[in-house]
């Protein structure tokens, strides 16, 4: 999956674009600084504007979610920012930076421009992505017994790739489970990567989870394939197998939601 693996802390593609567009404009204005010592100029207003317009515009697109579970709006940690609303809030912060003060508009538009280039450019330096199609696997249940992938089942899938030792895994599936169950027009599968029957089972008892959708891939084939670059990875396919959105890390209620109407 695209993304970013520093050691073993991994990081999504759109995590890696947010902090090198960020850096981009910071260093930019640092630049500016240092040629031009007559004025201090701060990019923080321009980030957090950022950052809330987009947290805002996200919520506010989601709202039929976020209303149900307004505790999630604070849940910042598993992403959910619209881009476009972001912009609307620099856009925001430079007019009303520009009217207390008309020469920070060159170097306000300069960095927004860096910041800019530097998003559209950094998708193409990432690692390419592995496979795009979910392959005809079969695997055990926490019954033993063989389930099909993508099988019969003419239903979008989802396929969340776990373990138990996994923090955000362990935070993200009492939650994916309750959206599997009341959305009964697409399956979710939960494939644990690497571990035992008894692990996976203890991990259910201890959480009181049922394990419906719970599959074992002691091999960790799906990792491989799709070639993930750690856990927990979420992939969205349609009802062709064909993947049509992957998240690497923490998926919030809204972005899974989003992610099955992606799929029809």
């Amino acid at each position: 999956m695209t993304g970013l693996q520093l050691g073993p802390f991994v990081f999504g593609a759109d995590r890696v674009i947010a902090f090198i567009a960020a850096l981009s404009f910071l260093t930019c204005l640092w630049l500016w600084n240092r040629l031009d010592r007559t004025r201090n100029l701060q990019g923080t207003a321009v980030i957090v504007g950022w950052l809330v317009a987009a947290r805002a515009g996200f919520v506010i697109s989601h709202w039929d979610v976020y209303a149900a579970h307004p505790l999630d709006i604070s849940a910042v940690w598993q992403g959910g920012f619209l881009p476009a609303a972001g912009l609307a809030g620099v856009g925001v912060v430079i007019i009303f930076t520009v009217v207390r003060d008309r020469r920070t508009a060159l170097p306000l538009m300069m960095a927004t421009g860096v910041a800019a280039l530097a998003a559209g450019i950094t998708p193409h330096l990432l690692p390419a992505g592995g496979a795009s199609n979910l392959p005809h696997m079969s695997f055990a249940n926490i019954d033993r017994a063989q389930t099909l992938l993508p099988g019969d089942d003419a239903r979008p899938l989802v396929v969340n790739l776990w373990a138990t030792w996994c923090p955000p895994c362990r935070r993200e599936m009492p939650m994916m489970m309750q959206v599997a169950k009341d959305t009964p027009d697409a399956r979710i599968v939960f494939a644990n990567q690497g571990e035992t029957l008894t692990d996976v089972r203890r991990f259910l008892e201890v959480q009181n989870l049922k394990g419906d959708g719970v599959l074992l891939d002691p091999n960790m084939d799906l990792m491989r394939h799709f070639e993930a670059l750690g856990l927990p990875t979420t992939l969205f396919f349609d009802a062709d197998g064909n993947l049509t959105e992957a998240v690497t890390g923490e998926v919030s209620r809204a972005a899974l939601t989003a992610g099955i109407q992606s799929t029809r």
